[in-house]
């Protein structure tokens, strides 16, 4: 065997590991990638909790509260009747804070009955708002800090505790708005994520095959040429 035929041998042979062991190599991750599609491909937003709890925890009234409240006043006759259960409840807790500071509080049902129809039709708050509310207005009365309040202006108070349970209750719904966009933005993110992991896999797996093709393709190639026919020399005629 010529040095030509040598050097061309041990080159062959080094190709055929190389390329086994790319293929090799590509064939594991071809498999890595195809797993992470499957488990990635139909991926789900991560359940965001929705449950808004305001409370008194952190309430401090401003100093300089100036909206006067007309809560006070002699029930108003013309005000506005409902068998609303939830507004029997709202209706209920406020005078039950009002009694606190003055026994003989009476309710303005006109001013009330605004003041529910009111936050109900707020697109931010509505009924779910006033579910919690009712139990804030419960709490406030017998918090003695509040019931001192209440004996100064209980329109003011109560417009304190009001404004204080709207911005709890929207920062909490923003919050949660906001932890829902996200979780929708990382699911979308991992199918995305997955799509790619599936034509990464594909690229890869089609690049296996062909080195294996590659490789079965030189040792064809050699073993023909080693076994071809050299014809013998013609002798001389007699």
């Amino acid at each position: 065997m010529s040095l030509i035929q040598k050097l061309e041998s041990g080159y062959l042979q080094f190709l055929r590991v190389v390329f086994l062991l790319f293929a090799t190599i590509a064939i594991i991750i071809a498999f890595i990638l195809g797993g992470r599609y499957l488990m990635e491909h139909d991926a789900q937003a991560i359940p965001v909790k929705d449950e808004i709890k305001i409370s008194l925890a952190d309430y401090k009234p401003s100093d300089d509260l100036t909206t006067k409240s007309d809560s006070t006043g002699k029930s108003n006759t013309a005000a506005a009747k409902t068998k609303d259960p939830l507004f029997e409840e709202f209706s209920g807790a406020l005078k039950k804070l009002g009694t606190a500071a003055i026994p003989d509080f009476v309710l303005n049902l006109e001013a009330v009955n605004n003041i529910f129809r009111g936050i109900e039709k707020n697109p931010e708050l509505g009924r779910p708002f006033l579910t919690q509310f009712v139990g804030i207005l419960n709490t406030a009365s017998t918090n003695p800090a509040i019931v001192v309040r209440l004996k100064k202006d209980v329109g003011d108070e109560f417009n304190a505790i009001l404004e204080h349970s709207q911005r709890e209750y929207k920062a909490q719904a923003n919050r949660i708005a906001n932890q829902r966009q996200q979780a929708e933005s990382d699911a979308l993110s991992k199918q995305q994520q997955a799509m790619w992991s599936l034509y990464a896999a594909g690229v890869l797996f089609l690049g296996f095959v062909g080195l294996i093709l590659l490789i079965v393709l030189l040792k064809i190639e050699r073993n023909l040429r080693h076994h071809t026919i050299v014809p013998a020399p013609q002798g001389s005629t007699n």
